[in-house]
């Protein structure tokens, strides 16, 4: 037989200091333990509370544009690499790699185009 430990409440001043460095750092991990709270009972909160599920998904949402402003910056001064990772996050439907294959198969040839998001396409 298993016992469940207690839970405990977590205070409110570290739930948002938690919220405070995910929105800096985006991770979980670093989060809880620089707010003094344990990973798993960050997770457990949100399984309990949905409001609090919303708060970490805003919270990682705006480090990931954070990211992607500091990506275009970046893109715009000095790097063609990041630009083209950029365009193809943005516009896939331009900017994705593509392949074309020919198939033979006798009196009829099938040529298959496949970009980076589509199913194979049959001509």
């Amino acid at each position: 037989m298993t016992t469940q430990k207690p839970t405990r409440r977590v205070p409110d001043s570290r739930i948002e200091k938690f919220i405070e460095l995910l929105r800096i750092t985006g991770n979980m991990t670093t989060s809880a333990l620089g707010a003094g709270v344990s990973r798993a009972a960050i997770y457990n909160l949100i399984e309990r509370d949905e409001a609090f599920r919303q708060r970490v998904d805003e919270a990682k949402d705006e480090s990931v544009e954070h990211l992607e402003a500091i990506a275009r910056q970046r893109a715009e001064k000095s790097s063609d690499l990041l630009l083209i990772f950029l365009l193809r996050a943005l516009r896939p439907e331009k900017y994705r790699e593509k392949y074309q294959a020919t198939l033979s198969t006798g009196p009829t040839d099938y040529v298959i185009e496949i970009g980076a998001l589509d199913e194979p396409k049959a001509h």
